[in-house]
């Protein structure tokens, strides 16, 4: 080939395309016409520099690209000389998205400018370790998001609320260092003290956003109602980022966001006094003489109610709107305790004098004394008859008292009249029980003595009609007299 090997060296390099492109446009006589002619020129240094590089199909069509006019010199210089990685897929997508807006007004499209951007940020995406690559397509639908910022460099900033919500859930933030061309993943502490009031999304002091990918499913939910807690509890229950994270985030505001689960419980004890205490309604039962305390939900008042809002409500307005909705499906008894589930959470509430107001839970579920030994005491005094009543009083001695912690010497006396009580209606009970059995005796007499009575007189009637009847006799037939 002679003098050609100047231009064809033994690896193919940028040059040799130039040649072999420049041949062809000889052989066909394919120069442009002056109206197509590129206005754009490289320098001479970027030229050579460029010449020096291998060929690919990458290069031969950002040159393309820079011909045309879409993409500038810098472009041209950052992405093929300092980005070996491959990004192809990115430049056939920006050539695709030129295409389509030909023609088109320059208000419904995205500047050149815009695009340049857009396809750094692909090219950077690939080329930094720490960074998640993204596609062109991907990059458009997240900077359409009006809390997006993309750099001249090519990176990602996000506006304050939303960078500041991202660090606090965990999302990696960092800086790009121009001297050295590296990232660098900063601590979320540091990350905070960046987004100060005085916070500038032009500002190179300004993070840049690293996971490119959680971002973009964040924003397809970020600005609808409750997106913010759903991305919350997406990452807590671990949700993967695809095509179904949209579709999640429906359930969630359906079932867990806008649903609550409500059960009642009337109060079966007084034992607690003015505490409002599990054990006051809990069935109570004894195993092996140890009591077990269960709380077994009445079935008609168990429902799940699920919200209609159209507007972001604070938890605790939530919670007071669904408890509204509750007590309108509910006939609900004084002392009744509610307990509302929500997102996890369960809230105890207690309906007394015609409104809801909220209980401690911990308090709730929390045991004010012990049951078995106040219990067997009680026993004990029962079986050695020391339990003492006097009017609306009743006591145990002293020595028996001084065994109960102070502090729970109301719940045994409480106790003591619960049982004194139910002594007493069992022994009301058993006592109709047996004056209706008396009753049902003695009308069993009464019916016997009736019946015998009517037995008697039944034998008396028909004797006294026997004695009326006459006997029966054979009576003879007259004589046949002769005529005179």
């Amino acid at each position: 080939m002679g003098i050609y090997r100047d231009y064809i060296p033994e690896d193919a390099d940028m040059q040799t395309m130039f040649f072999r492109y420049a041949v062809m446009v000889d052989v066909f006589n394919a120069r442009l016409p002056s109206e197509l002619s590129c206005k754009q020129r490289l320098d001479d240094d970027l030229k050579k520099k460029i010449m020096r590089k291998p060929y690919s199909e990458q290069n031969d069509r950002l040159i393309f690209l820079y011909g045309v006019g879409v993409l500038n010199e810098k472009i041209i210089r950052s992405l093929i000389l300092h980005n070996d990685s491959d990004f192809l897929s990115d430049i056939i997508a920006l050539e695709d998205e030129v295409r389509k807006n030909e023609g088109a007004d320059e208000s419904d499209v995205l500047p050149y400018e815009q695009l340049q951007k857009i396809l750094l940020l692909c090219a950077n995406s690939k080329k930094y370790d720490d960074l998640t690559a993204v596609n062109f397509n991907e990059v458009l639908e997240i900077i359409s998001s009006s809390h997006i910022f993309i750099t001249d460099d090519g990176f990602l900033r996000c506006d304050r609320d939303f960078t500041d919500f991202l660090n606090d859930i965990g999302e990696p933030f960092g800086f790009y260092d121009k001297d050295s061309d590296d990232m660098r993943i900063e601590q979320s502490q540091f990350i905070s003290a960046a987004v100060s009031d005085n916070y500038d999304i032009l500002s190179d002091k300004s993070p840049i956003a690293i996971d490119y990918t959680h971002i973009l499913y964040f924003l397809k939910v970020y600005d609808k109602l409750y997106g913010r807690d759903f991305i919350k509890y997406a990452a807590e229950s671990g949700f993967p980022f695809d095509e179904e994270y949209s579709n999640e985030y429906e359930k969630y505001l359906s079932d867990v966001k806008l649903c609550f689960d409500f059960k009642a419980y009337p109060r079966k004890h007084e034992v607690c006094g003015n505490k409002v205490n599990h054990y006051d309604y809990a069935v109570n039962s004894f195993e092996e003489n140890k009591l077990v305390s269960s709380l077994n939900a009445t079935d008609d008042y168990t429902v799940s109610l699920r919200l209609d809002v159209d507007e972001p409500l604070q938890d605790d307005e939530l919670i007071e709107k669904a408890l509204r909705k509750y007590r309108s499906s509910r006939q609900l008894i004084d002392d009744m305790v509610i307990e509302a589930t929500h997102a996890g959470k369960t809230d105890i509430y207690i309906y007394k004098n015609g409104s809801i107001s909220a209980v401690d839970t911990s308090e709730f579920h929390r045991q004010l004394f012990d049951f078995n030994k106040i219990w067997g005491i009680i026993q004990l005094c029962s079986r050695e008859k020391k339990i003492k009543r006097s009017g609306d009083i009743i006591t145990l001695p002293q020595e028996y008292m001084d065994e109960i912690a102070p502090d729970q010497r109301e719940y045994a006396i409480n106790m003591i009249k619960e049982q004194y009580m139910l002594l007493m209606k069992k022994r009301q009970d058993n006592k109709h029980l047996q004056t209706l059995n008396d009753i049902r005796a003695a009308a069993s007499e009464n019916m016997k003595k009736i019946n015998t009575e009517k037995a008697e007189k039944e034998a008396e009637k028909a004797a006294k009609f026997a004695a009326r009847k006459p006997s029966i006799s054979m009576v003879n037939k007259p004589e046949e007299s002769g005529g005179n």
